[in-house]
This record gives C-alpha cells, structure tokens and sequence, in this order.
C-alpha cells in the first residue's frame, strides 16, 4: 500500500476523495447532505420567484 501522504497528495491533485482512490472510481451518487442543501436551495429559489410575481401583480393592479 502506498505511504498515505502520497495518497493524499494525488486525492488532491485529482480533486477526489481518498476513498474514491481506494476503491478505483469515482463516486457515481451525490452525498446525501449535499442533494439536501441543494433541494433546499431550489426550493427557497422558487417560493423568492412566486413571490416577485406576486408583488409585480399587486403593483399592477395598484
């Protein structure tokens, strides 16, 4: 097995985690904490759009 600084040296070099290295391949499915962030992200974006569009409809009808 190679010296573990190696290791992490080309992990970094190849932006891909040490297991990633390990196992041969890279990870095929997103974290679970990083696909939440993001559904979460995309829901705020669009409950912000639902609710421009709501203040631009008051403001025409105004």
């Amino acid at each position: 097995m190679p010296d573990l600084a190696i290791m992490i040296e080309l992990a970094d070099y190849y932006d891909i985690d040490i297991k990633e290295l390990l196992n041969g391949e890279r990870k095929s499915e997103m974290d679970k904490e990083l696909k939440e962030t993001l559904k979460t992200v995309a829901d705020y974006t669009d409950i912000q759009k639902q609710e421009h569009g709501m203040a631009q409809k008051r403001n025409l009808m105004s």
